[in-house]
């Protein structure tokens, strides 16, 4: 479960006050002039200049992973909620047959629209925060959630005999 926080009141002992997703969404999120970084399954907001160095560091990790191995990175990672997928592969040992499952899930999202196609890209491949994305694509976070929710259940369905 996702978490929120923002800038407490001036005068309150402390900095930060969780709030709800709605209220993030609304004061940070959607406020061209707040920023926030995201910390796995935590949203804090910071000034502009923790934002920009939060975006540098991802940025020189990237550039430096990039160099080492000669391949820029892609991140791929399921999110806790999302372990139907790995039951798609019964023997973990098995790393052909989970790389043939994953390359066949993404054969699945290329027959998906171009608006469900960018959002499991971004969601599973570049790590983003389905926040982040609902922000990105003018939708909520719950829509988000769906489409990636729904997009596991169907390929499951339809590919898992």
């Amino acid at each position: 479960m996702t978490r929120y926080y923002i800038f407490s009141n001036p005068g309150s002992k402390e900095k930060y006050t969780e709030v709800s997703e709605q209220r993030f969404i609304n004061e940070v999120i959607n406020s061209k002039t707040r920023y926030y970084i995201s910390f796995n399954y935590v949203l804090l907001e910071c000034s502009r200049e923790e934002f920009k160095d939060d975006q540098a560091e991802k940025d020189r990790s990237r550039y430096i992973s990039q160099l080492s191995t000669g391949v820029y990175p892609t991140f791929f990672s399921f999110d806790e909620n999302m372990d139907q997928f790995e039951d798609l592969c019964d023997n973990e040992d098995d790393d052909a047959y989970e790389q043939a499952a994953v390359a066949l899930f993404w054969k699945y999202v290329s027959t998906l629209s171009k608006d469900r196609q960018l959002v499991l890209k971004l969601f599973y491949k570049h790590g983003k925060t389905q926040a982040e994305i609902a922000k990105a694509i003018g939708k909520t976070q719950q829509a988000v959630s769906y489409i990636c929710t729904s997009a596991i259940s169907k390929f499951n369905k339809d590919y898992k005999k």
